[in-house]
């Protein structure tokens, strides 16, 4: 997981820097954060800070910030997954959703599926669902887990198994 983080340290470091160099994308990627919003940057575009392009990555892959992405990829706090596991077009999908994680692990191991996490919720997906997130639902990672995000039997193969989800989020731009 150091890797991957380092790796996204490393995108935040160029979107900081096209930001500051002019990149309009790159601006407004990172303008578009809570705390800048209020800023006008036109008389003061220095005001952008590299913690203001970790946190833009950090929202891009569905965290509230830098410090929510690394107590989920770095620390495995799962209380607030965040929406990694999730994308939009995920309501398009059956998919079970639950506020306890007993109920969404018996329902898992009663009926099959995966086990993913939002927020601080929990949902039962498909394989279709896993493969328009665009992971692999026969990886041997998803067993070695127990098919169970939230609460892996196998750290390792769960790293492996976010590194994925994150490229995917990230459209492939990301060497993990």
């Amino acid at each position: 997981m150091r890797q991957l983080i380092s790796d996204l340290k490393h995108r935040a470091r160029r979107l900081h820097e096209r930001a500051l160099s002019g990149d309009a994308q790159a601006f407004e990627q990172v303008r578009a954060l809570p705390d800048l919003r209020k800023l006008d940057l036109d008389l003061v575009p220095d005001a952008i800070q590299r913690r203001h392009a970790l946190s833009a990555v950090a929202r891009e892959l569905g965290f509230s910030g830098w410090s929510h992405l690394t107590r989920v990829l770095h620390d495995r706090d799962l209380r607030d997954a965040g929406t990694l596991m999730h994308r939009e077009s995920g309501g398009a999908y059956w998919n079970i959703w639950l506020a306890s994680y007993i109920e969404a692990s018996s329902i898992r191991a009663e009926h099959g599926g995966y086990l993913l996490g939002y927020k601080s919720q929990f949902f039962v997906v498909e394989r279709h669902f896993i493969e328009s997130i665009e992971l692999d639902p026969d990886a041997p990672e998803w067993n070695a887990i127990g098919r169970d995000w939230c609460k892996p039997r196998d750290w390792g193969a769960w790293e492996r198994i976010t590194a994925q989800a994150v490229r995917a989020r990230l459209g492939r731009g990301i060497a993990v």
